[in-house]
Order: C-alpha cells, then sequence, then structure tokens
C-alpha cells in the first residue's frame, strides 16, 4: 500500500473523504482532481485508490473492522482536516456507518441528506425487493428462506437453476469474494449451499433466474436533490460480466434509453430517494419486460463511465452539496468502459457455451476503448492490479509442473 499518511491541507478547497469502494473511490478521486480537489480515502489495506496519485490514502489498523476503524478515525482525526470535510460512501460499509451514525458525523462533516432507514433497506435485497413490488415494478420471483426447512416447503414452488442470493451484498463478499450469488441445478444443491453461507451466519434468498434477451444489464444513475428534484437523467448498458450473467461487468456502454429511464427514477422517486441513485435491470426474454434487479444509494464500480461521458457525477455531487453551479449533465452516447483480461474470460465463457464467435467478439471490442484502472497520467492503480494478478497466473502454472 502506498503510505500516504503526510499531507499539506489546502484550507481554500473543502477536501473529500471517501469510504471505502476500491475502483469505486479511485474513480471518484480521478474525477475531483481535475478541479484540484483534495480526495482522502478510508478503505482495505490494498485498495487501488491508496496507489492513485489523486488519493491520499488512510491507513486503518487491521485489528479494527472497517466500519469501527473508519467511525473511530472520522470522530479523532479526520475531523481536523477541514471544520466541514464532505462525507461519501463508496461502499456498502460506508453507507452502513452514515445510516448508524449520522447524527454524530453530521456534526463535523457535510453529509448527502438522506433516510436512513431506506438506505439500510436498500442494503437488503428483499426489503429492496418488496419496495419495488408495494410500487408495482417488476421483479424477479423471489422466496425468503430462514432454514433448511423452509428450503423443503418451498421444494414444489422453485424451479432450477435458480439463484441463491444475499440480502447484504457486502457481508457475502467477506466470505465468498469472487462471487455475487450462487447459481443453483438442484434441491440438493440449493441445501448444501444453504448451509455454507449458513455457517458465517449469512441471510439469504431464493430468487428465479431471469433468461435475459441479448443486449445485457440496463442501469440508470440520477442524483435526487432535497425537493425531490432529478438533476440529471444517464443510462448506461452492461453488455458482458464475468462470471456470465451473474458476475462483474467487464464492458459498459453509454446509453440513453428512455424506458429505463422511466422506470428507474420511478422506482426512486416511489420510495422517497434523496441523493444518489442508481437502478439496475434485466430484460427478461420471455415477455420483454424490464425487471429491477437492485438499487444502490451512493457510486458505483461504473462510476468512471460518466466522467469519460461528459457528465462529471463526482463533481455534481460535490458542488451540490456546497451550493455551487453544477457542471454540464449533457453526455455522449456510445463511450466504453472495458477490463480487457475479465472480458477475454467472459467471451471464452461464451464462446464454449457457442453462443459468441472469435469474430463477433473482436467486433464488440474494436472501437476507442477506456479502462477501469489505467490512465496514463495515473498508472500505479493499474500495476498494483496486474502484478499480483501475474503472480497468482505464474505461482498456479508452476505448481502445475511440479507436480508432474
Amino acid at each position: 500500500m502506498k503510505k500516504s499518511v503526510h499531507y499539506k491541507i489546502n484550507n481554500n478547497i473543502t477536501p473529500v473523504i471517501l469510504l471505502g469502494g476500491g475502483v469505486v473511490a479511485l474513480s471518484v478521486g480521478r474525477s475531483l482532481a481535475r478541479a484540484n480537489i483534495q480526495t482522502f480515502v478510508l478503505d482495505d489495506s490494498e485498495s487501488e485508490a491508496y496507489f492513485s496519485r489523486h488519493c491520499i490514502g488512510i491507513p486503518i489498523p487491521s485489528s479494527k473492522n472497517n466500519i469501527d476503524g473508519w467511525y473511530e478515525w472520522l470522530l479523532n482525526e479526520g475531523n481536523k482536516i477541514h471544520s466541514r470535510s464532505i462525507l461519501i460512501p463508496c461502499s456498502d460499509e460506508g453507507l452502513t456507518l452514515i445510516a448508524q451514525h449520522r447524527a454524530e458525523l453530521e456534526k463535523f462533516y457535510n453529509v448527502i441528506d438522506g433516510d436512513d432507514n431506506l438506505t439500510l433497506a436498500l442494503l437488503d435485497k428483499l426489503k429492496t425487493y418488496d419496495l419495488a413490488c408495494k410500487h408495482n415494478i417488476p421483479v424477479p420471483g423471489t422466496w425468503e428462506i430462514n432454514s433448511v426447512d423452509d428450503l423443503h416447503k418451498l421444494a414444489g414452488n422453485i424451479k432450477y437453476p435458480c439463484a441463491l442470493k444475499p440480502r447484504e451484498s457486502h457481508l457475502f463478499a467477506e466470505h465468498f469474494p469472487s462471487l455475487k450469488l450462487f447459481v443453483i441445478n438442484s434441491k440438493e444443491e440449493l441445501v448444501e449451499k444453504f448451509i455454507e453461507a449458513d455457517k458465517f451466519n449469512l441471510k439469504m434468498i431464493v430468487t428465479e433466474l431471469i433468461p435475459p434477451a441479448s443486449e445485457g444489464y440496463h442501469s440508470y444513475y440520477t442524483f435526487i436533490d432535497n425537493q425531490g428534484n432529478p438533476l440529471f437523467h444517464f443510462t448506461k448498458l452492461r453488455i458482458r460480466q464475468h462470471p456470465n450473467l451473474f458476475g462483474l461487468g467487464t464492458y459498459n456502454i453509454s446509453t440513453w434509453n428512455p424506458e429505463v429511464a422511466e422506470l428507474g427514477l420511478r422506482f426512486i422517486k416511489s420510495v422517497g430517494l434523496r441523493g444518489i441513485g442508481t437502478v439496475e435491470f434485466i430484460r427478461d426474454a420471455r415477455d420483454g419486460s424490464l425487471k429491477f434487479i437492485e438499487c444502490n444509494p451512493r457510486f458505483t464500480g461504473t462510476t468512471a463511465l460518466l466522467p469519460l461521458s461528459g457528465l462529471d457525477w463526482p463533481l455534481l455531487v460535490y458542488n451540490y452539496l456546497l451550493g455551487k453551479a453544477l457542471p454540464p449533465t449533457k453526455y455522449k452516447r456510445g463511450v466504453r468502459l472495458f477490463r480487457f483480461v475479465s472480458d477475454f474470460l467472459a467471451f471464452r465463457e461464451l464462446h464454449y457455451n457457442g453462443k459468441l464467435s472469435w469474430l463477433q467478439w473482436i467486433k464488440s471490442i474494436a472501437h476507442y476503448q477506456h479502462f477501469f484502472y489505467f490512465r496514463w497520467s495515473d498508472p500505479l492503480p493499474f500495476f498494483s492490479r496486474t502484478i499480483p494478478f501475474i503472480k497468482r497466473r505464474t505461482n498456479r502454472i508452476l505448481n502445475i509442473f511440479s507436480q508432474k
């Protein structure tokens, strides 16, 4: 980790403190740096943002969990940086911290307004789906499960394959960092995976797997002011992900899709969300309708796509909180954000299943590309990701040969 604990404060510009997020915090920090705004990051020790020339990484003792360690630092050290630093969550843990300690944090920091009970509900997939259903937003078929007995009772209703999903993704990621959910092909596998998750006291739900239409996942982005007005509208398409259908996005493109924007804004307004809102949908191949997947009241992994498209989302949030003029909200369609290695792995899986040829994949990526981590002006975050990856692959190959 880059040790950036010695820093000089520019008292003329209000600094920002980001809570977690890895590449999310990196994208926000890079955006704000263009306006000469200092960005401090509280994150895991290997966070990509800690290697950026645009971010000041704050190391927290490993004996502390993130929420407790961040909260202690914010009360004892962070409040000395500036009288009213802006505090922005870039992770679910950051959202949880603010929701649990808003009153105390607002004594020292400028925090985005919001309904903390709603924030905590949006971090729980079951409660989020209940909210969507209440406001007539279509969702996948969903079943709450609290025990193996529940699974046996539901056996006649569940069709396979299905998904076993965590209600709280950030808690699931602590134990299964490379997965977003379990794809289940039988009752026996469902029981096995539920027991595996239950060992860590993880709350889970079962959902149907929506057969996707060809285009991928759609998302709507906005920021809602204190009067309930959206300050911008942005949509994007996630073309591929790895693992296929249920993994992290590998290839995203800015779009304008009025249907996605209308449904996303309808959900956000119906639940009364304020501040940052991002809503994701998948188009159901069975009836062509959009099905609600999730809503994040924070910056996300594809935050960089908006500034790259001309809509400086992080600066807009910053300026709004300080009462300054907002940056332009018009943006360019067709801008691409790409992870080469991960997208190749996604292609390889699709190719193996006969769904994407070499020629189709090459045509799909034969465009001007922007990358999640690499910037010529800020290359270290890329190498902080790439070097460990190369080492892991090399060690795997060496282990194979050593066993022969």
